[in-house]
């Protein structure tokens, strides 16, 4: 009542100018607002656009958005309770793996290139690859699950000292539990094993396999570049496809396939990125059906090589 008399004493023309004034001045508000909100939400975007020459300069906002990932993830698993659908999860690993991946290609172009290496430094003799084959597990007779990590390190630390290339292969036997609940655990064991013995025939001297899961392999491959890892990884998919597997010498054969994931790893590689690699290619292999075959180079995502 007290706007409206003043108004009223204002007159009709002073009246109209205030109310346009007072909508301008609303619509400035929330235009502000948006701008500004849009601005906080892009702003990793401009800085990118605008630091994007200077990487010195460009460090900082990438290190507080690091800290700002690290921080959320401590802050995800303090949830007493982490009840996310495979979906989330798979989310999340794809992000780790990312990360890993992109990390990692940074940190490398960062070393001293090999040829500089080479240049200032003195020939040395190859060192010898020794792998960790204890403890083993007594139904396969191949080096047990505890025994991966640090044999993929000393993989990684070989290639690195001298500076050749690998890779790792996971082989995953296809429907599992299936076969535990048709045949039983015993029976199914007897598979796997069968399906080893594959995997160590087509081996050479140098390389291993290692249990890795219940039902997955781990193969090591030393001074493989990434065509021989690649067709390697090929016949060994081609022998499981065409093998014969059966659950007593009298009994008819059973149908066993497998998905495979082969991770291509250079000298300047982790074992975090390999085996992240490896993973993703594995996963790759199994949404797409069974004896699938998926490659990652370490440079672009996963790709298919099967061929019938």
């Amino acid at each position: 009542m007290f706007s409206h008399s003043i108004l009223a004493q204002l007159g009709q023309p002073s009246a109209h100018v205030i109310l346009t004034l007072s909508f301008c001045t609303t619509i400035a508000s929330v235009v502000g607002f948006g701008i500004g909100y849009w601005y906080g939400k892009n702003n990793l975007r401009w800085q990118i656009r605008k630091l994007a020459r200077d990487a010195s300069r460009f460090l900082p906002a990438v290190l507080q958005q690091l800290e700002a990932a690290e921080q959320a993830c401590r802050r995800l698993n303090s949830i007493p309770k982490l009840n996310l659908n495979s979906r989330q999860t798979e989310q999340l690993e794809r992000k780790q793996s990312g990360l890993i991946d992109s990390l990692g290609q940074v940190l490398s172009r960062l070393k001293p290139s090999s040829a500089t290496t080479k240049a200032t430094a003195k020939p040395q003799e190859p060192v010898p690859l020794n792998w960790q084959l204890a403890p083993v597990d007594h139904s396969l007779d191949i080096p047990d699950s505890s025994t991966v990590t640090q044999n993929l390190e000393n993989l990684v630390g070989h290639l690195k000292q001298n500076q050749q290339t690998g890779g790792l292969l996971l082989l995953k036997m296809n429907k599992q539990e299936t076969f535990k609940e048709r045949f039983g655990p015993a029976s199914t064991e007897h598979l796997f094993k069968q399906l080893t013995e594959l995997a160590q025939a087509s081996l050479r001297e140098e390389d291993l396999v290692v249990r890795l899961d219940d039902d997955t392999l781990c193969l090591f491959l030393p001074e493989t570049d990434l065509s021989a890892g690649t067709k390697f990884s090929h016949q060994l998919r081609h022998t499981v496809r065409h093998g014969s597997f059966r659950l007593n010498t009298s009994d008819s054969e059973v149908l066993l396939t497998a998905s495979f994931g082969y991770a291509f790893c250079r000298p300047t590689d982790s074992s975090d990125q390999v085996m992240n690699r490896a993973i993703k290619a594995l996963k790759h292999s199994e949404s797409k059906g069974r004896n699938q075959l998926f490659v990652h180079s370490g440079s672009s995502v996963p790709r298919c090589v099967t061929t019938p």
